[in-house]
């Protein structure tokens, strides 16, 4: 099926026209969610790139079975489906997708990490860097099954096969919003330190000015590293 009739079913679903025959979140996996991943360009067989409908996983004793997508036998993607009636996915189900990327990228070398998730039910797609915080998970990026027709060949550059292998939601994760402000923050950074650099000589005149850097960047570097253990929720 091509978008503009998934476009249309789902607009059925919504609407109620259409009724669903099985339980809602399989059926929107099989009539939506599948074959817009066809479009993107994966296989629904094994391949060097495919996406796996049931890829399934166990990582501190909770289990996630959804969508992977899969290049070279490794998951670069977990997708998240839900029903294209279910309002409000990102409210209710984001923190329980990061919470699995983040546990199970915990024990893995990093060249072994899945750094996206995709929360989808067709009707609202909202994609998530692994690293955003559980807390209060904002997307990185985010389109309604209303803009396909327009996105369809940028969201293709993205999620194509092509797109994940050369790893381009990494550049489109650089331009959102929030990393910008990350950067802007970085920019105070050398202010603070100045800042904080001064305090300590205030109370340790009898150090070197070397010595008050590296006191005063190793104080910055670890308050920064336990405001991030609070944000990511490892530390409460």
């Amino acid at each position: 099926m091509d978008i503009s009739t998934l476009i249309q079913l789902c607009r059925e679903y919504i609407s109620g026209v259409r009724q669903f025959a099985g339980k809602p979140e399989e059926e929107t996996k099989q009539m939506l969610i599948e074959p817009f991943l066809a479009n993107m360009g994966w296989s629904s067989t094994h391949a060097p790139e495919y996406y796996d409908r049931e890829y399934l996983g166990e990582v501190k004793g909770v289990e996630w079975k959804d969508i992977a997508l899969i290049i070279d036998g490794k998951p670069r993607i977990f997708i998240e489906t839900k029903a294209c009636t279910d309002k409000g996915i990102d409210k209710k189900y984001a923190k329980e997708l990061l919470e699995y990327l983040k546990n199970y990228n915990a024990d893995k070398p990093e060249t072994e990490w899945v750094s996206w998730g995709l929360l989808t039910n067709f009707t609202e797609t909202y994609l998530y860097h692994w690293s955003e915080p559980i807390r209060d998970p904002k997307p990185f990026h985010k389109f309604n099954y209303q803009q396909l027709q327009d996105i369809f060949q940028n969201l293709k550059d993205l999620l194509s096969p092509e797109g994940v292998r050369n790893n381009r939601l990494l550049n489109r994760f650089y331009e959102s919003p929030g990393h910008r402000l990350d950067e802007e923050f970085l920019k105070d950074l050398k202010k603070w330190r100045k800042i904080i650099a001064n305090a300590f000589y205030l109370e340790n005149q009898d150090l070197t000015i070397e010595q008050i850097s590296e006191i005063s960047h190793v104080f910055l570097s670890r308050l920064i590293f336990l405001r991030r253990l609070e944000a990511i929720g490892v530390l409460k």
